[in-house]
This record gives C-alpha cells, structure tokens and sequence, in this order.
C-alpha cells in the first residue's frame, strides 16, 4: 500500500510539473496584487522597516513617494526639489533609500526613493502648507501613505515594478479588480509597441530593460462637438480619475452626456457616454495630452510591458457596470 502510495505522489508531482512547464512562463510565475477597497487605486506595500503602508498605484508617473518619515530608510546627498501635481498641488521631497515589497516580492536592491516633508499650492491656488504630524494625518484622512509610480519610461527616481526580481518585473496587468505582476501570457490582449525614448541627464531607470516613450497615439470623437476623430498623444494614467482631452481641443467640455468613442489603433474601438460632470464617466481636460483613466479599467483590461516597450488592451466581454468604478 505505501509503494502504491509513493507511485501515486510521483505520478501527481509529474503531472503537475508537466503542466507548469505547458505554461508560459510569465502564467506560472504572476503574483496578484489586490487593491485595497473595493472603489479606490491604493495597493498595500512595505517601504524600508516600517509597517505596511497604502499606496496609490499610479500609471502616470515614476518612482515611489512617501508622506513622512520611513524606518530605516539612508538619505542620500541629493538635493531636495519641489515636484506638481495636477498643476496645483506642491510636494517638497527629499530623498532616501529603502528597499520596497509588494505583494510579498522585495526589490532586489535598494531604490531611490522620495520623501514628502511638506505639502503646498501653487500661488494662484493659495491652501495650507502642511509639514510634519499634520502632513501625516492629512496623508493618513486621505486613505494613502504613499504614490507608487510605475508608468514605462525613465525619471530621477526607479519604477519599484521594475526592480523587483524577474519575471516579475517585466511588467503588469490591471483590471479592475487588482494588478498581476509579471506578464499574463494571455493571447487576449491586442499590443501596440512604444516608441524607443532617450534617456536624459539625470534619469535613471532599470539597467534590465530599454528606455520606452510612456505616449501613444488615441483617435477621439466627441458627438456634437468640433472634436472628430482629432488624433492625439495619450497617457494611461490610473492616477487620473477621468477621461481627459487636450485643452486645445475644445474650448469648453460639454456638460450633457454626450457619445464618445476612442480607437487606438486595431487595438481598442470604444464607446460611451460622458460629460464634465458626471459621476460614471467623468470627462477632464489636460495641457496637451488625453489620458485614459480609471474608467477605462469599466471595459478594458491593460497589460504594460517593460520588457517589450508595449500596452495590450484587452476588451471585457461583459462591461461593468459605473458603480464598480474606481476613484482617486
């Protein structure tokens, strides 16, 4: 009975053994990363000895940023700079070292990473600075401790994805519902490739993969406007809460729903509706580029490769519904 036993195991480790080499390897190997609620964009990571913190995860910038302090983090010589968000909102970072887990995977190394002493506003947004406990409380009110960047491309700080041991890092796939890291070996998704980009004095980005451009081409067509099929540089960015345009392209954004569609491509053709002050899909405007937001996470599963220097789009069979949308 016990050697009809051991043949059996035997038999059971092969078989699964055989099946995990039938995958892809990216398919054997991808670790899930859940967001926190079931509305926002915060994941939970580790940063230098503290505790586990949240952390947005955003698609639209590079490098991690903490509120406050970090246990065990080394400062480094850099000198502090002052970074904007949305064109109003003023971050002061200094900068530091510390090694960072997600989803139970460390960064091989140390990265550079910034800390936020002090929160500010431009001048034509006068607010209240906040350093010190109340940056932290205001941080900790909001529902995250950090931002994660982690948009292809290089900057004066690592992509934490990036960094973390392979096959994990050569890349992503949000949904929804969460990021697998690593890539999914799924045959569903339609790729467009990224331009090569040069990198610049001062950036730096993993030594494992090519510098690619972060922009893409989308085509846009508002109904009732002068915005038809206009053909743009576009960003996907879960840090953005919306659907934007270029400002240049219209002047104001209708505040009816109004038929939207976006085709990139061969890869996404979609359609919705959506106006300045909805709460499904809310449509913004940007400097000089569209950006495809949360609510793009409603029809499309995306995979982000550093590898290949590409997006894959991935079109749901059934869209979810606006309540299931994420917001920032």
């Amino acid at each position: 009975m016990l050697i009809t036993r051991r043949i059996l195991v035997a038999a059971l480790s092969a078989a699964i053994a055989s099946r995990l080499q039938a995958l892809p390897a990216s398919a054997a190997a991808s670790k899930h990363l859940a967001f926190t609620t079931p509305h926002s964009n915060y994941v939970t990571i580790t940063v230098g000895d503290g505790p586990a913190i949240p952390a947005v995860f955003d698609a639209g910038s590079i490098g991690l940023l903490v509120f406050g302090p970090v246990k065990g983090a080394v400062a480094t010589s850099d000198a502090p700079i002052v970074r904007t968000y949305g064109g109003v909102t003023q971050y002061h970072i200094s900068f530091a070292t510390a090694k960072v887990s997600i989803a139970g995977l460390s960064t091989t190394t140390p990265i550079k990473i910034g800390i936020i002493n002090e929160k500010s506003c431009v001048s034509t947004h006068p607010c209240p600075v906040l350093t010190g406990a109340a940056l932290t409380a205001a941080a900790q009110k909001a529902g995250r401790i950090a931002i994660m960047g982690v948009e292809p491309g290089a900057s004066y700080l690592e992509n934490p994805l990036e960094e973390l041991p392979a096959p994990y890092s050569d890349g992503y796939v949000i949904s929804n519902g969460g990021i697998t890291l690593g890539k999914s070996g799924d045959s569903g998704f339609k790729h467009i490739s990224l331009p090569p980009f040069p990198q610049r004095p001062g950036q730096i980005h993993s030594s494992n993969y090519k510098q690619y451009n972060n922009l893409f081409t989308s085509c846009l067509t508002l109904a009732g406007t002068s915005v038809q099929n206009a053909c743009v540089p576009t960003i996907f960015d879960s840090g953005n809460g919306t659907i934007s345009i270029p400002k240049s392209s219209l002047a104001t954004l209708p505040t009816a729903p109004t038929s939207c569609r976006i085709t990139i491509g061969s890869a996404v053709d979609w359609s919705f509706s959506a106006n300045k002050g909805s709460k499904a899909f809310p449509l913004g405007a940007m400097p000089t580029q569209a950006v495809l937001g949360l609510p793009t996470l409603l029809a499309y599963d995306i995979e982000v490769s550093f590898k290949n220097g590409t997006y894959g789009f991935k079109k749901l069979a059934h869209p979810l519904p606006p309540t299931a949308r994420r917001s920032i």
